[in-house]
């Protein structure tokens, strides 16, 4: 057996487009460029990986926070009444709460619009800005109740729905969150941020068509947009629609050129076009752009794999589990260099620690099962195939693997034999002739 062979590499999660290369008598593979999942946090887009958590655009325009000259009262005028000094005063704290909030005292502006609210209770400006002095210190229940009682005071502003769902996402409430943009979209048609932000929504949930509408309808209301073409993009790659996908990442690249996370995914659009060198350039200006982008570098050190670049592979990995040493694709793609190098117990260490962070996915046991298999661990390999079985019970070349290694034990032809026959029917049922053709030159002889 040669340990030195390449290992494979994959896209997985949305893009699976896939790159195979021989290990132990059959095509394996396995896991690697994984999409960025960039957040619409504001306007500039960033190569990000979670769910929109702040309006990139505000549907109504921030108060005035200039001081209003104040007009002179004729001496013949009676005095103010005590309801507009009230108001007055309210309105003073209310510029000062804003101004607070403005240059990042949450806290100093949560306290101005205290004292503001006292004076005029239920001001739906009032709470809306007190609302995101909340929702800025990530205290979303208050942030909440407070949008709450602004929508009783003003159910038409479009934005309190907005900013209420954000926070109800990021308390877990997606399905609220949800809601809210759908009615911030009732109350405007033309508030774009609540169609993104409930694709983004629609996209987590796995409704890809749906979110291509949302993103859709943002770029009708503004073309310019470019986080909606690179999300659009992203629910194009994942219904395998490349085509489009690319046209979108383009778009998203020619309104701005320094996007690293457009060129990342315009990277794996093209992989999965086939054009595999061209990936590997976008991968290449994605991490340029942003260094420390964790799916930049992964994605940049499979396209290196790819390319036999072993040492630059090893280093892009290293780099990315440096940034986020929870990310386990970056422990599995290192394990698979180590293991191309020969380093077969360095390969197994880097598994371990994959399927140590995410023990769900069914590749990183294959992969340490090869390892341990390429070591003479026959029970330990064993024993990954049959987790990576029970995790996917489809998975052909789990059973493949298992079968490889069983044929090389005396007492165990017969559950060989069966491996070899599962695989044999996934194989052909998936339309992977030539694994077929390989399992079937496998079968023993009766």
């Amino acid at each position: 057996m040669d340990r030195r062979q390449p290992w494979a590499i994959r896209m997985s999660q949305q893009m699976r487009a896939s790159l195979g290369a021989s290990v132990l008598g059959f095509t394996l593979f396995t896991g690697s460029a994984i999409a960025a999942t960039p957040k619409p946090a504001d306007t500039t887009p960033k190569d990000a990986t979670t769910a929109p958590t702040a309006a990139p655009e505000k549907t109504t325009p921030k108060p005035e926070t200039k001081a209003i000259p104040a007009k002179k009262t004729p001496a013949k005028e009676s005095a103010e009444t005590p309801e507009s000094k009230t108001a007055k005063q309210a309105a003073v704290l209310f510029r000062k709460g804003v101004k607070f909030y403005s240059k990042g005292n949450y806290a100093g502006a949560i306290t101005a619009l205290n004292e503001a609210l006292q004076l005029t209770p239920d001001n739906p400006k009032f709470l809306y800005y007190r609302a995101l002095s909340y929702a800025a210190k990530k205290e979303n229940a208050s942030a909440i109740t407070d949008l709450t009682a602004a929508i009783a005071a003003n159910p038409k502003w479009a934005e309190l729905y907005i900013q209420r769902g954000l926070s109800k996402a990021a308390t877990g409430d997606k399905t609220g969150a949800k809601e809210d943009y759908t009615q911030a979209i009732t109350a405007n048609p033309k508030a774009s941020t609540a169609y993104l932000y409930r694709g983004a929504l629609l996209t987590e949930a796995s409704d890809h068509t749906g979110a291509i509408a949302d993103y859709t309808q943002v770029i009708k209301l503004n073309p310019k947009q470019v986080i909606a073409y690179n999300y659009r993009g992203n629910a194009h790659m994942a219904l395998k629609q490349y085509s489009p996908a690319l046209a979108d990442y383009n778009k998203a690249i020619a309104l701005d050129p320094g996007y690293a996370a457009a060129y990342n995914h315009r990277g794996m659009a093209m992989e999965a076009l086939g054009k595999t060198k061209e990936a590997a350039k976008n991968y290449a200006r994605a991490a340029q752009i942003d260094p420390q982008s964790v799916a930049a570098l992964n994605n940049r050190g499979t396209a290196r794999m790819e390319e036999r670049k072993y040492d630059a592979a090893l280093a892009d990995f290293t780099k990315a589990i440096k940034l986020k040493p929870d990310f386990a694709p970056a422990y599995n793609n290192r394990g698979m260099v180590q293991a191309t190098l020969g380093k077969l117990d360095a390969a197994v260490a880097d598994y371990s620690k994959a399927v140590q962070l995410n023990g769900n996915d069914a590749s990183f046991y294959v992969n340490r099962g090869l390892a341990y298999a390429a070591l003479d661990k026959n029970d330990a390999a064993i024993a990954d195939y049959t987790s990576a079985i029970q995790i996917e019970p489809n998975n052909a070349k789990a059973y493949h693997a298992r079968a490889v290694v069983r044929l090389a034990i005396a007492d165990q032809k017969s559950e060989a034999q069966a491996d070899l026959d599962k695989a044999a029917e996934l194989y052909l049922k998936q339309g992977d002739r030539k694994e077929y053709d390989v399992v079937k030159s496998l079968t023993l002889k009766p």
